[in-house]
C-alpha cells in the first residue's frame, strides 16, 4: 500500500504539490507536509538542511511549518537535530506503524518528546516531561499507550474532562488502560490499594505536590514498585510553595522540557496578539513619583519628568472603556472567545456586563457558561452548542473548568477577568487558546494586568532574549517578539521612558563597568536593575534601535552580546557557592547539582559546550572527570548500612539508596555490571529480582506469624496487601506451584474467615 493509500486508511485528507504531500486532519487545512525519498545512503545533516529549505518553500504557499521526511534508506542520528524547527525524519518503520491501524501521528516536537521518554526509561524508573500548553501532550500519551499494547497501563489525571482527551487521542477505550482521577484515588482508598499496573501515567503532575492527593499518588506508585512512573505537565512548578515537583517527586529525571517560550519561538504555538487594559496604572505612575522624590537628578530633569508624570495621570482618567477597546482591537471575523471569571458570583454578574461591552462595540454574541456547579452532562451539552457556528460571536465563561486539559477548537480570543498571582494559572489561561499546528494569532484580552500588573509577555522578558543554543536549519527563523497592542501598551511607554530618564543611559553604564570590575562576570536579567538593563540593550542591538555610540561604548568594555541562558548561569553561580565551601564537584545523590554537572561534562564530550562555559567552569577548578569506582563503593557502602540497621533493602522509592539499588538491577540485566560488582553484592545477599523480594516477603510473613500467633489482614500493613496479592493470584491460575507449595508449608489459609 502506498503512503498515501495508508493516510486515507486514516481519513486523512491527501494532495500533492511540489513532489511533497500534503497531509491534513481536515480538508480545508494542510496539517503536515511529508516527503517520500529512497535514498542509497543513510541521510546526514546537510541532506536534511536542504530538504528542510524545499520543504519550507511548499510550507509557505499552504501555511504549514510541520514537516517529515520518509527516508526508505534510513538516517544518521544527526538527521533528528531539526525536530524542534518543525522537521522529523522517518524509516521504513514509520510505514510499518501506520500498517498496523493504531498509528498516533505526532508533530516533529513530540516526535522528540517521546524518544527522550524511551530513553530516559533506559536509566530512570521515574521521570517527567515538560511541556507548554496546547503543544499535544495528549497525543504523547496517546503514542505511550499504543507502543505498549502487552502491558497494563494506569492513566491517573486531576478531572474527567482530561480523561476524555486522552482516550480520544487513543481511540476510545483500552481493556490494558485504567483511567483514575486525582479525587477518585482519595475517595476511593481501598480499590487504590489494589491498582496494579506495569506503567503509570501522571497528567498535570504539578498536583502531587498537594498534600492529600500527593499522598493517594504515591501510595499507589509505592504499591507497584516495578512499574514506570511518567509525569507530564505545562510546568513542574507549584506556585503555592514554589516548589519543583520534578526534583522533589521524580528525582529530578526531567526526560524533556519544552517551555512556553521556547514553543513560541520555534513556531510550535502561535504568538497571541496582546491587548492590554489600563486598570492599576495609577500604581505604576505613584512607583515613578517615589523614584523621582528620592532621586538626586538635576532640578531641570526633575521638573521635566514631573510634568510627564502629571500629563500620564491625566491621559489615563480620560481612557478608552472596555466597549472601546474591544471595537478596536478585535477583530470582526473572531466566532469563539473564553473568558476566565474570578468566581460563581463573578461570572453570574460578569455575563451580562461583558455582553453589554461586545454589543456597544457593535458585535452579536451568544453566551454559554461552564463550572463545576453543574453536572458534566450538562456542561458537554454546553461545549456542544459552543462549538457550533451560528454566525454569531459564541463567548464562553468559566472558572476553573478550562484552566486545565480541554482544548476547544477555533478559539480565537480570550478575555482575562480572573485576577491571579499565580504565573502558572495565568499561562494556563493563555494556553487555552493556543494550539500546535495552528498559523492563527488570537488575541487576549487582559482586563486584570495579571500577575501584579505586569503582563505575562513581560514576566518572560528573559526568556524572550535567549535563543536556544542548538543547530538550527539554514533557513529557519525564530519568533522573537511579541505583538502588544492597546490604550495600556501606550501608557506604559510612557513609564518606561520615565524610568529610563532616571536611570539615565550613562549612569547605568558606569555601573556596568564597576559591576563587571568587581565580579568578573555580566549582571544575569535576574540580577535587579542593572541585570535588566543589560538585557534591554541586547534587545535593542538585535532590533537594530540602539544607537551606534552606545554599542560603540559596550564593545569597548567587552559587553557580550549573546546572553547566557539564565537557568545555567544560575546552576553555575549556585556550583561556585558548593566548590568554594566542600572544595569539590557534587557526588551523586548528594545535590541536585550533580545531575547537572554530569550534563555539562557530557556536552564537553560532544562538543556541544561553548568555549565560554568552560572557561567559566575552568575558573572555578571544575571536575572535568570523576572517580566513578570510589563513588560506587560509597554508594554501595551506603546501601550496606542501610540493610543492617533495617534489616531490609531499600526500595526503589526510598531515597537515593533505593534508586541506586535500583540502577544495579537493570545494569546487571542490561550486562553493565561488572562480574566482581555482581560478586561482592551477592556476598551480602543483594535481591536482584522479583523472586528475590517475593521470597523477602515471605520470610517477613514467617516472622509476622511466629511473633502475632496470626496473619495480617489485608488492610493491615504492605504485607497484608502482599498476601490479598497471593490469594487473589491463587484464584485466577497466576500461582506458581512452587511458589503455593512455599505457602502451603506454613499453612498460609487460602480464604479469610
Amino acid at each position: 500500500m502506498s503512503l498515501r493509500d495508508l493516510y486515507h486508511s486514516y481519513n486523512y485528507f491527501v494532495t500533492e504539490e511540489s513532489g511533497c504531500l500534503l497531509v491534513g486532519f481536515r480538508e480545508d487545512s494542510v496539517t503536515f507536509i511529508v516527503k517520500e525519498i529512497w535514498n542509497k545512503e543513510p541521510l546526514c545533516l546537510a541532506d536534511v538542511d536542504g530538504l528542510y529549505a524545499e520543504m519550507q518553500q511548499v510550507g509557505e504557499m499552504c501555511s504549514c511549518n510541520q514537516f517529515r521526511i520518509l527516508a526508505h534508506g534510513g538516517y544518521l542520528p544527526e538527521a533528528l537535530s531539526f525536530e524542534l524547527h518543525g522537521l522529523t525524519v522517518s524509516d521504513e518503520s514509520y510505514l510499518k506503524s501506520l500498517e498496523s491501524g493504531k498509528h498516533i501521528e505526532l508533530f516533529s516536537h513530540n516526535e522528540a518528546a517521546y524518544r527522550a521518554i524511551e530513553e530516559g526509561f533506559q536509566k530512570n524508573r521515574i521521570g517527567a516531561v515538560v511541556q507548554a500548553t496546547g503543544t499535544g501532550k495528549s497525543y504523547l500519551i496517546a503514542r505511550y499507550i499504543i507502543n505498549h499494547l502487552e502491558d497494563t497501563i494506569l492513566v491517573i489525571a486531576p478531572n474527567v474532562t482530561i480523561i476524555a482527551e486522552i482516550e480520544k487521542a487513543v481511540g476510545g477505550t483500552m481493556q490494558h488502560v485504567t483511567y483514575r482521577t486525582f479525587q477518585a484515588l482519595v475517595l476511593n482508598k481501598a480499590d487504590s490499594e489494589q491498582l496494579r499496573a506495569d506503567h503509570i501515567i501522571i497528567d498535570e503532575f504539578h498536583h502531587f505536590g498537594a498534600e492529600v492527593w500527593g499522598k493517594a499518588v504515591q501510595d499507589v506508585i509505592d504499591a507497584n514498585p516495578e512499574a514506570r512512573v511518567l509525569g507530564m505537565s505545562a510546568t513542574p512548578i507549584r506556585p503555592e510553595e514554589m516548589l519543583d515537583t520534578v526534583e522533589v517527586y521524580f528525582k529530578g529525571n526531567l526526560f524533556h522540557e519544552l517551555s512556553l517560550s521556547m514553543a513560541w519561538y520555534y513556531k510550535i504555538l502561535p504568538v497571541p496578539v496582546l491587548v492590554q487594559s489600563v486598570f492599576d496604572l495609577n500604581n505604576q505612575l505613584d512607583k515613578v513619583q517615589q523614584l523621582l522624590n528620592r532621586s538626586d537628578c538635576t532640578s531641570e530633569r526633575r521638573q521635566h519628568i514631573q510634568e510627564k508624570i502629571d500629563f500620564a495621570r491625566l491621559d489615563f482618567r480620560g481612557s478608552w472603556s472596555a466597549s472601546e477597546l474591544i471595537r478596536r482591537y478585535l477583530p470582526k471575523e473572531v466566532k469563539k472567545m473564553l473568558v476566565f471569571c474570578k468566581d460563581k458570583e463573578d461570572l453570574k454578574n460578569m455575563i451580562p456586563e461583558v455582553s453589554r461591552w461586545l454589543n456597544q462595540a457593535g458585535l452579536e454574541t451568544e453566551t454559554f457558561e461552564i463550572h463545576n456547579g453543574q453536572s458534566n452532562r450538562a456542561n458537554e451539552k454546553i461545549l456542544r452548542n459552543f462549538r457550533q457556528d451560528t454566525g454569531k460571536l459564541h463567548v464562553l465563561f468559566s472558572i476553573n473548568m478550562l484552566i486545565e486539559g480541554l482544548h476547544v477548537e477555533g478559539v480565537d480570543a480570550a478575555m482575562f477577568l480572573r485576577r491571579t498571582e499565580s504565573y502558572v494559572v495565568a499561562l494556563q489561561q493563555l494556553g487555552r487558546c493556543l494550539k500546535a499546528g495552528s498559523n492563527h494569532h488570537p488575541v487576549v484580552l487582559d482586563f486584570v494586568n495579571n500577575l501584579s500588573g505586569r503582563s505575562v509577555y513581560e514576566v518572560m522578558t528573559r526568556d524572550l532574549a535567549y535563543r536556544p543554543a542548538i543547530r538550527a536549519p539554514k533557513t529557519f527563523k525564530g519568533y522573537t517578539e511579541f505583538q502588544v497592542t492597546g490604550f495600556l501598551s501606550d501608557i506604559r511607554a510612557q513609564v518606561d521612558d520615565m524610568l529610563a530618564e532616571l536611570d539615565a543611559w550613562p549612569v547605568m553604564y558606569e555601573r556596568l563597568v564597576e559591576f563587571k570590575e568587581r565580579e568578573g562576570r555580566w549582571p544575569q536579567a535576574a540580577e535587579g536593575k542593572l541585570g535588566n538593563w543589560c538585557n534591554t540593550q541586547r534587545i535593542a542591538y538585535k532590533k537594530g534601535t540602539l544607537s551606534k555610540d552606545y554599542i560603540s561604548h559596550l564593545e569597548q568594555i567587552g559587553f557580550e552580546w549573546e546572553v547566557q541562558d539564565s537557568r545555567w548561569m544560575s546552576c553555575f553561580e549556585e556550583l561556585k557557592v558548593f566548590m568554594a565551601k566542600e572544595h569539590r564537584c557534587p557526588k551523586r545523590g548528594e545535590h541536585k547539582l550533580n545531575t547537572w554537572c554530569n550534563t555539562q561534562r557530557q556536552a564537553r564530550k560532544k562538543g556541544l559546550l561553548p568555549n565560554e562555559r568552560i572557561r567559566l567552569l575552568d575558573s572555578i577548578g571544575f571536575w572535568w572527570e570523576q572517580d566513578l569506582d570510589s563513588l560506587w563503593m560509597e554508594n554501595w557502602q551506603q546501601v550496606l548500612t542501610y540493610y543492617k540497621k533495617h534489616k531490609r533493602w531499600p526500595k526503589s522509592n526510598e531515597g537515593k539508596a533505593g534508586a541506586w539499588c535500583n540502577t544495579q538491577r537493570k545494569n546487571r540485566k542490561q550486562g553493565l555490571l561488572s562480574a566482581e560488582r555482581i560478586a561482592l553484592m551477592d556476598a551480602e545477599g543483594f535481591i536482584w529480582t522479583i523472586d528475590d523480594v517475593w521470597m523477602e516477603n515471605y520470610g517477613k510473613l514467617q516472622q509476622f506469624f511466629l511473633e502475632n500467633n496470626r496473619w495480617p489482614t489485608a488492610r493491615e500493613n504492605k504485607l497484608g496487601s502482599w498476601c490479598f496479592v497471593q490469594r487473589r493470584a491463587l484464584k485466577k491460575g497466576e500461582l506458581s506451584p512452587t511458589r503455593k507449595d512455599l505457602l502451603d508449608k506454613i499453612a498460609f489459609p487460602w480464604t479469610l474467615k
